[in-house]
């Protein structure tokens, strides 16, 4: 559904306001359908650049040099960069059943598990069902820490389904607002990963 004009509004003007912090704005335009949003600048270096903004972005932007050709075409640019955005987003992941997954939690402090896939419901999503973990330094509350593969399952083992994205390229845990601040997933890279306490 597009965002209402007044949220449009709202959000251009923030995304104003932040150019003006590192860049001088000559002009600003919008996506009705999905209220992402560009504004034409010149940077500290003097150069013409784009600041392109995500649908709900009013703070985070990416910059793109562009020409006095690509200025009459930002329309089609920043339609052709949503259409890439959305295909990213939904492309289908690459786990495979047997993989290990990592998530890590918390902000103040840290815990990791780690979980393997045992089916693919959906492009987009994994089964999976947590691994024992063992210390390879400190404790499994305060230091460094690995699936234990040579422990024999509990049977109540936590099972799980995860919603999974490739926005960045490479399998990741889907999250929401600032979900990402707490926690955040990832093929596990084979390397110990550190627990603490706040």
């Amino acid at each position: 559904m597009a965002p209402k004009p007044e949220t449009i509004h709202a959000r251009m003007t923030r995304r104003i306001e932040t150019a003006k912090k590192s860049h001088r704005p000559s002009e600003a335009h919008f996506d009705r359908e999905t209220g992402a949003g560009v504004i034409v600048a010149k940077n500290k270096a003097g150069k013409l650049v784009a600041l392109f903004f995500a649908p709900a972005a009013t703070r985070d932007f990416e910059e793109v040099e562009i020409s006095a050709h690509d200025r009459v075409n930002l329309a089609a640019m920043m339609k052709t960069r949503l259409t890439e955005d959305k295909a990213r987003k939904t492309a289908p992941h690459d786990l495979e059943i047997g993989a290990i997954f990592h998530l890590s939690h918390g902000a103040t402090f840290r815990l990791n598990t780690f979980w393997r896939v045992t089916a693919i419901p959906h492009p987009n999503k994994i089964k999976a069902v947590e691994l024992p973990v063992k210390a390879t330094w400190g404790s499994l509350e305060d230091g460094e820490v690995v699936p234990d593969l040579d422990a024999q399952m509990p049977p109540d083992a936590r099972t799980a389904t995860f919603s999974i994205t490739m926005e960045t390229g490479s399998a990741s845990l889907k999250t929401t607002g600032e979900e990402w601040k707490l926690r955040h997933g990832e093929r596990w890279n084979g390397k110990p990963q550190r627990n603490y306490q706040d």
